[in-house]
C-alpha cells in the first residue's frame, strides 16, 4: 500500500452512466369503441319511435270519440211534472194489505 495522500487510490476514471432522459408522462384515456355510442344512439331513437307510435294511436283513439254521433239528449223534467207524476204513482200504491204480501217473506224466513 502507498501510504502518500497525493496518490488517489483506486480512481475509476470511466465515465458515470447517465441515466436515460425523463420524459413528462401523460395520461391517455382510451375512449370506448364506437360502437358503444352507436348503440345508445339506436336506442334512444327507438324509445323515442315508440313514444310517437303510442302518442299518435291515443290521439287517433281520442278523434274517433269526438266525431261520433252525440246521443239524443232527453229534455229535463221540469218541477211541477216530476211532483205530478210522484203524486200519481202514490195514489195507485195499494197500502191495504202489506201483510198479506209480506206473509211469503215471512214464511220463507222462518224456513232458514
Amino acid at each position: 500500500m502507498d501510504n502518500n495522500p497525493n496518490t488517489q487510490a483506486s480512481i475509476n476514471t470511466s465515465p458515470a452512466p447517465q441515466a436515460a432522459p425523463v420524459q413528462p408522462v401523460t395520461n391517455v384515456v382510451q375512449e370506448p369503441p364506437s360502437g358503444g355510442n352507436k348503440k345508445m344512439l339506436w336506442a334512444i331513437l327507438g324509445l323515442v319511435v315508440l313514444i310517437l307510435i303510442v302518442g299518435g294511436i291515443y290521439w287517433y283513439l281520442g278523434q274517433g270519440r269526438g266525431t261520433s254521433t252525440p246521443a239524443k239528449a232527453t229534455p229535463k223534467p221540469t218541477a211541477a211534472t216530476s211532483v205530478d207524476t210522484l203524486e200519481k204513482d202514490l195514489n195507485s200504491t195499494s197500502l191495504d194489505d202489506l201483510d198479506k204480501e209480506f206473509s211469503s217473506v215471512d214464511t220463507d224466513l222462518q224456513g232458514l
